[in-house]
């Protein structure tokens, strides 16, 4: 187990308890628990500048049932990610198209507003 791994693992035990190596199921837990470990998900899908970071938070996305990511994924999102930084919004449209490819018109509605530059040029660079 990487450091990344230790730090996200750290993060979950202090929601769920989880001991060291255990496999998140996220479905199986009460909604309000699930939800909080998506947005600790997209937070490390989204946020960090390290590669191997952001992998492992996409990677424990890629595990969550689709139907369950089409339910939950846009709101959680919303509370997770600062749809106006150019960095995290460009990795939530990555991490979208790759897992719920779906919603990525809904996601590009809530900005659809946006007078940020950068904002506007991942809607373009991904439309």
């Amino acid at each position: 187990m990487n450091n990344y791994e230790k730090r996200m693992n750290r993060e979950i035990q202090s929601i769920i308890g989880l001991h060291e190596y255990e496999e998140v199921h996220i479905e199986e837990y009460p909604l309000a628990v699930s939800r909080q470990i998506l947005k600790i998900y997209l937070e490390w899908a989204c946020q960090p500048q390290n590669i191997a970071a952001i992998e492992l938070g996409r990677n424990k996305i890629r595990k969550i049932s689709s139907i369950w990511l089409n339910k939950h994924f846009l709101e959680i999102a919303q509370e997770a990610i600062d749809f106006l930084d150019e960095w995290e919004f460009r990795r939530l449209i990555e991490l979208v198209i790759d897992v719920v490819p779906n919603l990525k018109k809904d996601i590009f509605k809530l900005v659809a507003h946006a007078d940020n530059m950068e904002i506007i040029e991942v809607i373009e660079d991904f439309q």
